[in-house]
């Protein structure tokens, strides 16, 4: 999921998580999962560690961004 830049820090991203956590749950599932890129995407990773998602694991320095620069890809899980 991403937000527009002119929407961010409004809490839309935090809204829509719990709205799939909401379907996910009345549908059965017994798990979300979530792939954030660590430091480019740090209110991501706050938001969705708030809402009880746990790091599972981390590949480090395995995306790049536009500039060039190298971020972790984090796994997280909500049982």
């Amino acid at each position: 999921m991403v937000v527009a830049p002119a929407y961010r820090g409004r809490g839309l991203g935090y809204m829509l998580i719990l709205e799939l956590a909401e379907i996910a749950a009345a549908a059965g599932l017994e798990r979300l999962e979530a792939e954030i890129a660590g430091r480019a995407q740090t209110g991501a990773l706050e938001a969705v560690e708030q809402m009880g998602f746990v790091r599972v694991g981390a590949i480090e320095n395995h995306l790049v961004a536009r500039d060039g620069a190298h971020h972790d890809l984090i796994y997280l899980m909500y049982p």
